[in-house]
């Protein structure tokens, strides 16, 4: 035998593959400034993956979180940190793009500036491009009013 292993060793244990648990997770910078949030399954090999993308960061932060809630709790931490590192929110059931409410409802197509002022109006955030579906679902009521006369 050539190599003797030293009698000093670290260990990593938990539960790897357990289908029932999911994470949060926060990579950040040097000032410890979130600057991408995700989720996972498999934390380890994530970060592993992560290590070789282009993102610059120094450590990770993660939780254990209910696997049916990872994306609501993803799309949270997203608003909540605004990473630079993230460019869309996951896609869910709360929060719509424009593009995904068209799917639904195609009267707000090419009614940007009608959809502005309501969006003044009601004083909602267009947060990442995306508004929570009753907002989209009010908007359209409006639009509604609007082309039938019955509106402001």
């Amino acid at each position: 035998m050539s190599y003797q292993l030293p009698d000093k060793y670290q260990e990593i244990s938990g539960p790897f593959l357990d289908s029932h648990i999911g994470y949060i997770y926060h990579l950040l910078d040097e000032n410890d400034r979130i600057v991408y949030v995700g989720q996972t399954s498999y934390i380890y090999a994530r970060y592993a993956s992560h290590l070789k993308s282009e993102k610059c960061f120094k450590k990770i932060r993660f939780w254990e979180v209910p696997k049916e809630k990872m994306t609501e709790i993803e799309v949270e931490q997203i608003i909540l940190h605004n990473p630079k590192y993230n460019f869309n929110l996951p896609v869910n059931d709360k929060w719509y793009s424009l593009e995904k409410f068209l799917k639904i409802d195609r009267i707000v197509k090419g009614k940007a500036r009608k959809i502005g002022k309501i969006l003044l109006q009601k004083d909602w955030e267009y947060t990442w491009g995306c508004l929570e579906l009753f907002q989209w679902q009010e908007i359209a009521k409006i639009l509604r009013e609007l082309e039938d006369g019955n509106g402001k």
